[in-house]
């Protein structure tokens, strides 16, 4: 009786640390898809991070392509004036030596 007795406590000790192990595996399992799930989500936001960060690059760019660009359409638009001006000065000078030329020749 009292082997049978021990045999049982043991067998009892053993299911119990069996049963306390079994729990710390599981515990263990769920704090690691915790972290799992964490890492993700981090991923997740730095992947958004980034895209957003990306875009705001691209949009930095974009701007300054276009003031770029703006400055050129300013420097030609400079330039266009400038050839009209002088144009408009050649055609005075004609008309000037055209008034002489009549009032000598007349």
């Amino acid at each position: 009786v009292k082997q049978v007795e021990d045999q049982e406590r043991e067998t009892a000790q053993h299911e119990a640390a069996h049963t306390a192990q079994v729990t710390s595996l599981q515990k263990a399992n769920e704090n690691q898809v915790e972290r799992l799930e964490a890492r993700a989500k981090e991923r997740e936001e730095l992947t958004r991070s980034n895209t957003r960060s990306q875009t705001l690059a691209e949009g930095a760019a974009v701007a300054t392509e276009n003031s770029e660009l703006r400055r050129s359409i300013i420097e030609m638009e400079m330039v266009v004036q400038k050839a009209i001006l002088a144009r408009e000065e050649m055609e005075g000078v004609v008309s000037i030596h055209q008034v002489v030329g009549f009032a000598a020749f007349g």
